[in-house]
């Protein structure tokens, strides 16, 4: 007797959480001494014409969007007949199988940090470096004025401000163990656009992953940490005139002050987030 799968009933319900299906399809023609193998092996059966088969743990509706298989519970009414109940919903991704491409769980956190700046906002609303401008009388040995005051000298002002600092944290369940990614990637910027930000606003912080099978399969936590005046330091040198600036390769800002990079580069796309 030819193998035959159908697709005998199928149900679509809705809720807060989304869409769910439960179909329920039926294996026949399938013959093998032993009940539970019997069971088991038709699971996996596919239709000598049809080419209809049972779905599996994780594959997608072919219909329904988002929703995977979630649960099979099989039966056996017959010995030639065996039903399976598929019942499809949104897999989380610690419920995935493991993949380092699989869609990631996101969470994020904004928070104030206290932070040390050089940057103010004037009364146009742009971001300006902070500074005094003074003068200072010119005296003799004595201490005694003589003379005009000196011409205008300007020095770069600290002040902390409260920042918000975004904090992003993706989980996904993976076939290996993330030590090396971890070495490669914390303690890097992003070297091109992520997270609809331009590069080097974005510190991977850490890379994390836990096994509970043995090592078969890891829940990863990737964490970046988002800087708004992206992650680069501000150095103030000693001479504000531009022929004796440091020379890093990153911008001056004039004023005797120029833009380090101390984090290095790497790809984060990479890393298919």
């Amino acid at each position: 007797m030819a193998i035959g799968v159908t697709l005998s009933t199928s149900v679509v319900t809705r809720d807060q959480n989304g869409f769910h299906v439960t179909d329920l399809y039926r294996v026949t023609g399938y013959n093998h001494p032993d009940a539970v193998g019997r069971s088991y092996l038709a699971m996996f059966a596919t239709d000598a014409s049809s080419g209809l088969r049972v779905p599996q743990y994780g594959e997608y509706h072919p219909v329904v969007p988002d929703v995977q298989v979630a649960r099979i519970t099989g039966a056996s009414p017959d010995v030639e007949i065996y039903e399976y109940t598929i019942e499809y919903g949104l897999l989380p991704a610690s419920a995935q199988e493991p993949s380092e491409t699989a869609p990631v769980e996101t969470e994020v956190s904004t928070t104030l940090q206290t932070r040390r700046s050089q940057f103010v906002i004037d009364t146009a609303g742009n971001r300006v470096l902070a500074y005094v401008d003074y003068t200072f009388a010119i005296l003799d040995d004595q201490g005694n004025p003589i003379g005009s005051e000196s011409t205008p000298q300007r020095r770069n002002g600290w002040i902390e401000i409260e920042v918000p600092m975004t904090v992003v944290r993706l989980r996904r369940r993976e076939p290996l163990s993330p030590g090396d990614k971890s070495k490669q990637y914390v303690g890097t910027v992003n070297a091109t656009g992520v997270f609809n930000d331009p590069p080097r606003y974005w510190l991977c912080t850490g890379i994390h992953g836990t096994t509970t099978d043995g090592g078969l399969s890891y829940d990863v936590t990737y964490e970046f940490q988002r800087n708004p005046d992206a992650w680069t330091v501000l150095l103030e040198y000693p001479f504000t005139d531009e022929d004796r600036k440091p020379d890093n390769g990153a911008p001056t800002l004039g004023n005797g002050l120029a833009l380090w990079n101390v984090y290095p580069e790497t790809e984060f796309r990479s890393l298919m987030l």
